[in-house]
């Protein structure tokens, strides 16, 4: 995701990361999941160009949603207003409630949704950083 430049296919390849999780025991390949997930082009060949080498697109193997969530362990949205928000891939929807607040027209003509999130929790560490990440 880090290398899309494009807002929506980073929005694609979020929403394909959460739906993957249902391919839990199916033998499949890199490949086969674009395609039942009808990847856009951009996002297929985003995904194609991180492996280590390109033959291993085509190759199939047992998807583990264990092992995927060990590398896809956390999930964070920068807002337009300097926030980021962080937590556990798997309940991101759970710890953080959203609701669509508006559209805006974005960079060259693209539409934007605002959003608005809210979480309620106990303060159990603070920190401060020289970076964002």
């Amino acid at each position: 995701m880090r290398k899309a430049d494009d807002v929506e296919v980073k929005a694609e390849l979020l929403s394909a990361v959460q739906l993957v999780r249902g391919e839990n025991g199916r033998t499949t390949s890199a490949a086969q999941v674009a395609e039942r997930l009808n990847l856009s082009e951009t996002a297929t060949d985003l995904l194609r160009n991180e492996l280590p080498r390109p033959e291993l697109f085509d190759e199939r193997f047992r998807f583990s949603r264990e092992e995927f969530d060990q590398h896809v362990a956390f999930r964070s949205v920068e807002l337009s207003n300097g926030a980021i928000l962080t937590a556990e891939n798997s309940r991101f929807d759970e710890v953080f409630e959203q609701r669509e607040v508006a559209d805006r027209r974005g960079v060259a003509g693209t539409t934007r949704t605002r959003m608005r999130f809210s979480t309620e929790g106990e303060v159990v560490n603070e920190q401060l950083r020289k970076t964002a990440r």
